[in-house]
């Protein structure tokens, strides 16, 4: 669900700007809302970055360009192999790229003296898809990755591959802390179908340095039940995770699992499942079963980012802070000096030792 896109300095031209003004500023907020949702800006030199910038703040439009500018990254490449994709004037400047871009936004202008599109909307040109966005409406080559984001899926109509080409991976590289939020995914930590995940976690590098994993979710049922302290069975679950996905050359730096009761969950938690990748989520109304066995649900995926204009994130990491709180057991896992260590600890312990207080910690 996520896109190399560049934006065609025409769209910050004078005249697109004299035309209408207003319609101006409405394409650049749906471009930006589009590109912080779906899209990757990257630019292939720092320089090239604040070049576009300078463009940026020509016209009153930083606003909006301020999280993408934020959000892009730079990928230095020998210089004079690539005209940057917010300067090609010919379609030889697309065939001269060697990157991974996949849409080109422009503007009418640019669309009928560079690439001759007189009557359509998009047309491709070497791999790319050069699409007019002045117009109202998701623009074709993204309006796909809109409708991945809020899907449903069917039982037996969805498979491992898709859930990890269209919904993990494009987030990881992304992405340097991940959040897992489910009620079960506790019981199921060591479940053989689910390893693809953790090892995609340890093995795949983001732009932002080591990744750091927090799962939050409920305490397994203990066989036979009401058999002791339960601390003893979520070390052994936290450390069998942590040797398997932690050790020297992983690109996880942490592992945190936050233990909530089934009380605490019902009272203060509601039955969130989700997966957070930095400020980009993914909700799934079958929670982790469709990780490890994906055939056996039907499922809808419904994506969000953080955004002022939009109130489902904050609702999401509002739940996570509550839950996070109601947590009866906290464990965390990391790497000192070569060697893994896993600490679990009672979050109403600690609570009451801070108040002075005193007594039976009480499970409920």
């Amino acid at each position: 669900m996520l896109v190399n896109v560049g934006v065609h300095r025409g769209l910050f031209s004078e005249s697109f700007f004299t035309k209408d003004p207003g319609g101006a500023k409405r394409c650049h907020a749906n471009v930006t809302d589009l590109l912080l949702r779906h899209g990757r800006v990257t630019f292939d030199s720092c320089t090239s970055k604040n070049d576009f910038t300078k463009i940026v703040e020509s016209q009153p439009v930083l606003p909006y360009w301020e999280k993408i500018l934020n959000k892009s990254t730079v990928t230095e490449k020998i210089p004079g192999k690539d005209v940057p994709w917010w300067k090609i004037t010919s379609t030889s400047d697309l065939a001269s790229r060697n990157d991974d871009l996949a849409v080109l936004l422009v503007e009418f202008d640019a669309a009928q003296h560079i690439f001759s599109m007189k009557d359509t909307l998009s047309l491709e040109h070497y791999g790319v898809s050069v699409t007019r966005c002045d117009i109202t409406g998701v623009p074709s080559p993204l309006d796909s990755l809109v409708g991945i984001g809020n899907y449903r899926y069917e039982y037996q109509e969805l498979d491992q591959n898709t859930v990890r080409r269209d919904y993990i991976e494009p987030f990881l590289k992304e992405s340097s802390r991940t959040v897992i939020m489910d009620k079960f995914v506790g019981h199921v930590l060591d479940h053989d179908d689910l390893q693809w995940f953790w090892r995609l976690l340890k093995d795949h590098r983001s732009n932002h340095g080591q990744r750091e994993l927090e799962i939050i979710t409920m305490i397994p049922k203990r066989n036979p039940p009401n058999e002791g302290d339960p601390i003893q069975l979520l070390r052994e679950l936290h450390e069998a995770l942590a040797d398997n996905y932690l050790d020297g050359d992983s690109n996880l730096e942490s592992i945190t699992i936050r233990w909530l009761t089934k009380k605490r969950w019902g009272a203060e938690g509601k039955h969130d499942r989700h997966i957070r990748f930095d400020d980009r989520v993914i909700e799934i109304s079958s929670g982790c079963e469709v990780l490890y066995a994906p055939q056996k649900t039907d499922v809808r995926f419904t994506y969000c980012v953080k955004d002022a204009r939009h109130s489902a994130y904050t609702k999401i990491t509002s739940e996570e802070k509550r839950a996070s709180k109601a947590a009866f057991y906290n464990g965390c896992a990391v790497t000192r000096n070569g060697k893994i260590e896993v600490e679990i600890t009672s979050a109403r312990s600690e609570q009451k030792a801070k108040n002075g207080s005193t007594g039976v910690d009480s499970m409920n």
